[in-house]
Protein backbone atom coordinates (compact mmCIF):
# COMPACT_ATOMS: atom_id res chain seq x y z
CA UNK A 1 0.00 0.00 0.00
CA UNK A 2 1.22 3.47 -0.85
CA UNK A 3 2.47 5.71 1.93
CA UNK A 4 1.76 8.78 -0.19
CA UNK A 5 -0.91 11.16 1.14
CA UNK A 6 -2.34 11.56 -2.36
CA UNK A 7 -3.48 9.54 -5.35
CA UNK A 8 -4.22 12.25 -7.88
CA UNK A 9 -1.71 15.01 -8.60
CA UNK A 10 -2.23 17.81 -11.09
CA UNK A 11 0.98 19.48 -12.14
CA UNK A 12 1.97 22.75 -13.76
CA UNK A 13 -0.58 25.23 -12.43
CA UNK A 14 0.30 28.85 -13.17
CA UNK A 15 -2.97 30.68 -12.43
CA UNK A 16 -4.00 31.35 -8.80
CA UNK A 17 -7.65 31.22 -9.88
CA UNK A 18 -7.16 27.61 -11.03
CA UNK A 19 -6.23 26.32 -7.59
CA UNK A 20 -9.63 26.20 -5.86
CA UNK A 21 -11.60 24.58 -8.72
CA UNK A 22 -8.88 21.96 -9.11
CA UNK A 23 -8.90 21.10 -5.41
CA UNK A 24 -12.70 21.12 -5.23
CA UNK A 25 -12.74 18.50 -8.00
CA UNK A 26 -11.04 16.07 -5.60
CA UNK A 27 -7.36 16.51 -6.44
CA UNK A 28 -5.13 15.80 -3.41
CA UNK A 29 -1.80 17.17 -4.66
CA UNK A 30 -0.73 20.11 -6.78
CA UNK A 31 2.58 20.37 -8.59
CA UNK A 32 4.36 23.62 -9.41
CA UNK A 33 7.03 23.80 -12.06
CA UNK A 34 10.12 25.76 -11.08
CA UNK A 35 12.09 24.93 -14.22
CA UNK A 36 12.62 28.27 -16.02
CA UNK A 37 12.60 26.71 -19.49
CA UNK A 38 9.19 25.08 -18.98
CA UNK A 39 6.08 26.56 -20.57
CA UNK A 40 4.43 25.95 -17.18
CA UNK A 41 7.09 27.78 -15.20
CA UNK A 42 5.82 29.45 -12.02
CA UNK A 43 7.89 32.56 -11.46
CA UNK A 44 8.84 34.08 -8.11
CA UNK A 45 6.20 36.81 -8.33
CA UNK A 46 3.31 34.40 -8.88
CA UNK A 47 4.46 31.73 -6.39
CA UNK A 48 3.09 33.35 -3.18
CA UNK A 49 -0.16 34.28 -4.98
CA UNK A 50 -0.69 30.64 -5.90
CA UNK A 51 0.49 29.29 -2.53
CA UNK A 52 -2.00 31.34 -0.54
CA UNK A 53 -4.88 29.70 -2.41
CA UNK A 54 -3.88 26.12 -1.49
CA UNK A 55 -5.85 24.54 1.40
CA UNK A 56 -3.73 23.00 4.20
CA UNK A 57 -4.81 19.43 3.43
CA UNK A 58 -3.51 19.50 -0.15
CA UNK A 59 0.03 18.29 -0.79
CA UNK A 60 2.34 20.84 -2.42
CA UNK A 61 4.94 19.46 -4.81
CA UNK A 62 7.75 21.52 -6.32
CA UNK A 63 9.16 20.30 -9.63
CA UNK A 64 12.85 21.03 -10.21
CA UNK A 65 15.21 20.23 -13.07
CA UNK A 66 18.92 20.15 -12.22
CA UNK A 67 18.40 22.92 -9.66
CA UNK A 68 20.88 23.93 -6.98
CA UNK A 69 20.08 23.21 -3.33
CA UNK A 70 19.87 26.96 -2.77
CA UNK A 71 17.21 27.33 -5.45
CA UNK A 72 15.24 24.43 -3.97
CA UNK A 73 15.45 25.80 -0.44
CA UNK A 74 14.17 29.17 -1.61
CA UNK A 75 11.12 27.65 -3.30
CA UNK A 76 10.39 25.32 -0.38
CA UNK A 77 10.13 28.34 1.89
CA UNK A 78 8.11 30.47 -0.52
CA UNK A 79 5.54 27.77 -1.33
CA UNK A 80 5.58 25.60 1.82
CA UNK A 81 6.42 22.50 -0.20
CA UNK A 82 5.71 19.04 1.21
CA UNK A 83 7.53 17.27 -1.63
CA UNK A 84 10.52 18.08 -3.83
CA UNK A 85 10.22 16.39 -7.22
CA UNK A 86 13.55 16.07 -9.02
CA UNK A 87 12.78 15.83 -12.71
CA UNK A 88 16.21 16.27 -14.27
CA UNK A 89 19.45 14.33 -14.55
CA UNK A 90 20.08 14.22 -10.80
CA UNK A 91 22.34 11.33 -9.80
CA UNK A 92 22.71 9.69 -6.41
CA UNK A 93 25.34 12.17 -5.23
CA UNK A 94 23.06 15.05 -6.21
CA UNK A 95 20.28 13.51 -4.11
CA UNK A 96 22.61 13.23 -1.11
CA UNK A 97 23.66 16.85 -1.52
CA UNK A 98 20.08 18.11 -1.86
CA UNK A 99 18.86 16.00 1.05
CA UNK A 100 21.65 17.30 3.29
CA UNK A 101 20.77 20.88 2.35
CA UNK A 102 17.09 20.35 3.14
CA UNK A 103 17.90 18.77 6.52
CA UNK A 104 18.31 22.25 8.01
CA UNK A 105 14.56 22.84 7.66
CA UNK A 106 12.21 22.33 10.59
CA UNK A 107 10.03 20.06 8.43
CA UNK A 108 11.95 18.10 5.83
CA UNK A 109 10.18 17.81 2.43
CA UNK A 110 10.10 14.29 1.02
CA UNK A 111 11.86 13.54 -2.28
CA UNK A 112 10.17 12.23 -5.41
CA UNK A 113 12.57 11.22 -8.19
CA UNK A 114 11.29 11.30 -11.73
CA UNK A 115 12.63 8.78 -14.22
CA UNK A 116 11.88 8.99 -17.93
CA UNK A 117 11.37 5.34 -18.83
CA UNK A 118 12.56 4.00 -22.16
CA UNK A 119 11.89 0.25 -22.10
CA UNK A 120 13.23 -1.69 -19.08
CA UNK A 121 11.82 -0.75 -15.64
CA UNK A 122 14.11 -3.13 -13.74
CA UNK A 123 17.26 -1.75 -15.35
CA UNK A 124 16.24 1.90 -15.43
CA UNK A 125 14.22 2.21 -12.20
CA UNK A 126 15.03 -0.81 -10.04
CA UNK A 127 18.77 -0.16 -10.22
CA UNK A 128 18.27 3.50 -9.27
CA UNK A 129 16.17 2.52 -6.24
CA UNK A 130 18.80 -0.02 -5.15
CA UNK A 131 21.53 2.61 -5.34
CA UNK A 132 19.42 4.95 -3.23
CA UNK A 133 18.98 2.22 -0.62
CA UNK A 134 22.74 1.60 -0.61
CA UNK A 135 23.40 5.30 0.06
CA UNK A 136 20.60 5.47 2.68
CA UNK A 137 18.53 7.89 0.63
CA UNK A 138 14.82 7.63 1.35
CA UNK A 139 12.54 8.30 -1.59
CA UNK A 140 8.87 9.09 -1.07
CA UNK A 141 8.19 7.81 -4.58
CA UNK A 142 9.46 7.24 -8.07
CA UNK A 143 7.55 9.17 -10.73
CA UNK A 144 7.66 7.45 -14.09
CA UNK A 145 7.30 9.69 -17.12
CA UNK A 146 7.69 9.09 -20.84
CA UNK A 147 11.19 9.28 -22.25
CA UNK A 148 11.84 12.26 -24.51
CA UNK A 149 14.98 13.73 -25.98
CA UNK A 150 13.19 17.05 -26.47
CA UNK A 151 12.13 17.90 -22.93
CA UNK A 152 12.28 16.80 -19.30
CA UNK A 153 8.52 16.27 -19.02
CA UNK A 154 5.10 17.68 -19.78
CA UNK A 155 5.23 16.40 -23.35
CA UNK A 156 1.90 14.59 -23.24
CA UNK A 157 3.58 11.39 -24.40
CA UNK A 158 2.73 8.08 -22.73
CA UNK A 159 5.21 6.17 -20.63
CA UNK A 160 5.60 2.45 -21.39
CA UNK A 161 2.52 1.22 -19.52
CA UNK A 162 2.86 -2.40 -20.63
CA UNK A 163 6.42 -2.72 -19.35
CA UNK A 164 5.49 -1.06 -16.05
CA UNK A 165 2.50 -3.34 -15.61
CA UNK A 166 4.77 -6.39 -15.90
CA UNK A 167 7.28 -4.99 -13.42
CA UNK A 168 6.25 -6.08 -9.93
CA UNK A 169 9.52 -5.82 -7.93
CA UNK A 170 9.13 -2.17 -6.97
CA UNK A 171 11.21 -2.46 -3.78
CA UNK A 172 8.46 -1.05 -1.57
CA UNK A 173 8.76 2.41 -3.13
CA UNK A 174 5.56 4.15 -4.20
CA UNK A 175 5.10 4.60 -7.94
CA UNK A 176 3.51 7.67 -9.49
CA UNK A 177 2.54 7.29 -13.14
CA UNK A 178 2.83 10.34 -15.41
CA UNK A 179 3.02 10.89 -19.14
CA UNK A 180 0.04 11.36 -21.44
CA UNK A 181 -2.68 10.67 -18.87
CA UNK A 182 -6.11 12.08 -19.74
CA UNK A 183 -9.69 11.61 -18.49
CA UNK A 184 -10.23 9.23 -21.40
CA UNK A 185 -7.30 6.87 -20.70
CA UNK A 186 -6.67 7.15 -16.95
CA UNK A 187 -8.77 4.03 -16.21
CA UNK A 188 -6.67 2.02 -18.67
CA UNK A 189 -3.48 3.42 -17.15
CA UNK A 190 -4.48 2.42 -13.62
CA UNK A 191 -5.69 -1.03 -14.66
CA UNK A 192 -2.50 -1.72 -16.62
CA UNK A 193 0.17 -0.28 -14.32
CA UNK A 194 -1.54 -0.30 -10.89
CA UNK A 195 0.31 2.80 -9.74
CA UNK A 196 0.03 4.27 -6.26
CA UNK A 197 -0.79 7.67 -7.76
CA UNK A 198 -1.21 9.38 -11.11
CA UNK A 199 0.06 12.75 -12.29
CA UNK A 200 -0.92 14.83 -15.27
CA UNK A 201 -0.39 18.33 -16.60
CA UNK A 202 -1.29 18.63 -20.29
CA UNK A 203 -4.04 16.00 -20.01
CA UNK A 204 -6.41 18.38 -18.20
CA UNK A 205 -5.44 21.72 -19.76
CA UNK A 206 -7.12 24.26 -21.96
CA UNK A 207 -3.68 25.80 -22.59
CA UNK A 208 -0.24 25.28 -21.00
CA UNK A 209 -0.49 26.01 -17.27
CA UNK A 210 -4.27 26.60 -17.34
CA UNK A 211 -6.38 23.70 -16.12
CA UNK A 212 -9.85 22.93 -17.48
CA UNK A 213 -12.17 22.29 -14.48
CA UNK A 214 -14.40 19.92 -16.45
CA UNK A 215 -11.43 17.81 -17.58
CA UNK A 216 -10.12 17.72 -14.00
CA UNK A 217 -13.49 16.54 -12.66
CA UNK A 218 -13.74 13.83 -15.31
CA UNK A 219 -10.18 12.66 -14.60
CA UNK A 220 -10.84 12.43 -10.86
CA UNK A 221 -14.09 10.52 -11.37
CA UNK A 222 -12.54 8.05 -13.82
CA UNK A 223 -9.42 7.50 -11.69
CA UNK A 224 -11.40 7.00 -8.48
CA UNK A 225 -13.65 4.42 -10.16
CA UNK A 226 -10.64 2.64 -11.67
CA UNK A 227 -8.86 2.24 -8.34
CA UNK A 228 -12.05 1.04 -6.71
CA UNK A 229 -12.47 -1.62 -9.39
CA UNK A 230 -9.00 -3.13 -8.88
CA UNK A 231 -8.88 -3.06 -5.09
CA UNK A 232 -9.67 -6.35 -3.33
CA UNK A 233 -13.03 -6.49 -1.62
CA UNK A 234 -13.39 -7.68 1.95
CA UNK A 235 -16.07 -10.31 2.46
CA UNK A 236 -18.01 -10.13 5.67
CA UNK A 237 -17.09 -12.88 8.11
CA UNK A 238 -13.85 -13.81 6.35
Amino acid sequence: MSMLPFRIKICGLTDPANVRPTVEAGVQALGFNFYPKSKRYLDAELTPKVAIEIPPHVSRVGVFVNATPQDILSRVGACGLHFVQLHGDENIEDLKWINASLSSLAKLPAIIKAIRLQSDPEKEIGTYIDRCHEREIDLAAILVDAFSTADYGGTGERANWTALGRWTDRRGVSLILAGGITPENVAEAIATVRPDAIDTASGVESSPGIKDPDKVRRLVAAATAAWKSIEPTTQEGV
